[in-house]
């Protein structure tokens, strides 16, 4: 979001008239979006945004923008022009975050500037943006934020950015359920689906819809190392109706088809998942790539290594290739180990040694030592203390034995900032120096590595 803004070649002169969106359709709408003529649309919502006798309308366009799933062209538009309405700024922040290209510091900044304002659904919404962004970054304070916040909220407000902030608090808390419960939870996960898809549909928001569905699906399958044969069947359905919508996120339908798919062994389905992922020529955020080459090694490993080094090999590009969220990275360990252990070993037995089956129970063991931190983590933020502190601290040298190094530095990091948050200073400072000593030699850093040194640098000065 902090981008220097430069011209934009799809912007056009246009004279916009207070209320000319109302005898707007969404076929005009989506003619301006279809077209790619994103300056356009643009300059006409920054007008409208900027004036409160037609804000309302603004809302009304940009929330018919989010539920079909059009939003990221307007957002790319929106970094050329200066001095946005609060409304826009927004707007960029919603495409940040789902495109890991917002900084914490930043969601907070707008988080202060709508407190100030009476715009309690707004306040919602902000508040559901910094939640996920803690989500995607594997900080299970996402949990702590989205309980707070619908606890302290009018679960009467019909306005729409209401019901899509309290939709998406929703659903970030059925998503918690099925990964603290290794998948087992459904019926409280279930009862939090059907809210969130209740919220978002009295909203109008189908694109938020399909990505409950599937994110659901894709956490509680890769959680469990299984997949139901309705799994697939959903995010097939979900494949197809964003199509139809023109989202945004078909790129990541595609892709957690592609890897839900290959949890159940459907490679016909996983195949066809790349084959339309790779059909589009159009420009994808860098961590779609990196899940569709992730899912693309996987399978690679299993259809064609023909040794152990090779497979190794193969490994270490699918654990580099995924930078981001813990979620997404231990659903991969879970896939990886009980393919391995259990379907895919006797496949490659007649290429590979037989320390096959050990190089799956350490993935297996890294896995519950990960786990077994995060767990930590959560009860530290819910009951912060010195014995909360030194069961995180057990949790990560179990982890630092079963990793290396700088996956466990990070660990750290994040516990660093977990202690920060519940006023522990001195031992958000002990953990920091562990993270950033094991992190300083490293000749470059992944971006989420330096997300999180940059946060516990900010913070601890």
């Amino acid at each position: 979001m902090d981008r220097e803004r430069q011209s934009d070649p799809t912007r056009e002169p246009v004279e916009v008239r207070a209320g000319d969106l109302r005898s707007r359709t969404w076929a005009g709408l989506e003619e301006l979006a279809t077209e790619g003529r994103w300056g356009t649309l643009a300059d006409l919502l920054v007008t409208l945004a900027s004036d409160e006798p037609t804000l309302e309308i603004a809302e009304e366009a940009v929330s018919l923008l989010i539920g079909r799933g059009r939003i990221v062209g307007l957002a790319g538009a929106l970094q050329t022009r200066q001095r946005l309405p609060l409304l826009m700024r927004l707007v960029e922040a919603e495409v940040g975050v789902r495109l890991w290209d917002v900084h914490a510091y930043e969601l907070e900044a707008l988080a202060r500037e709508v407190g100030r304002t009476e715009r309690t659904d707004w306040k919602l919404w902000v508040t559901a943006l910094t939640a996920e962004h803690h989500l995607s970054w594997g900080d299970l304070s996402a949990f702590t934020i989205a309980s707070a916040a619908l606890s302290g909220c009018d679960g009467d407000d019909d306005r729409a950015f209401a019901r899509l902030g309290r939709g998406k608090l929703h659903r970030i808390l059925a998503i918690g359920g099925i990964y603290l419960s290794g998948g087992q939870d459904t019926a409280a996960s279930d009862a939090g689906l059907a809210t969130t898809v209740e919220l978002f549909e009295a909203a109008g928001d189908s694109d938020e819809v399909l990505a409950t569905r599937v994110l659901c699906s894709f956490v509680r399958a890769m959680v469990r190392r299984e997949c139901a044969v309705d799994q697939i069947v959903i995010a097939e359905r979900v494949v197809h109706e964003a199509g139809a919508l023109g989202s945004d996120r078909l790129g990541d339908y595609l892709v957690i088809q592609a890897w839900i798919s290959a949890l159940a062994w459907e490679l016909e389905s996983v195949h066809a998942a790349l084959e339309a992922f790779d059909a589009d020529e159009g420009w994808r955020p860098a961590y779609q790539e990196a899940m569709r080459d992730a899912v693309g090694l996987a399978i690679d490993v299993v259809e064609h290594a023909q040794s152990p080094a090779e497979l190794g090999a193969r490994l270490r590009l699918v654990g580099a290739g995924v930078h981001g969220s813990t979620i997404l990275m231990i659903g991969i360990r879970n896939y990886l180990a009980g393919l391995f252990a259990d379907e895919g070993l006797p496949r490659l037995a007649r290429h590979a040694a037989p320390d096959l089956e050990d190089l799956a129970g350490r993935m297996a063991a890294l896995t519950t030592a990960d786990v077994r931190t995060l767990q930590a983590r959560v009860h530290l933020l819910e009951k912060p203390g010195s014995d909360s502190v030194e069961a995180f601290e057990a949790a990560l040298d179990e982890f630092a034995r079963s990793a290396t190094r700088r996956p466990a530095a990070v660990v750290a990091l994040r516990g660093a900032l977990s202690c920060l948050r519940v006023g522990l200073d001195d031992s958000a400072r002990r953990l920091a120096e562990r993270g950033l000593a094991d992190l300083a030699a490293l000749a470059e850093r992944t971006r989420w590595e330096q997300h999180y040194v940059d946060a516990v640098e900010h913070l601890l000065r």
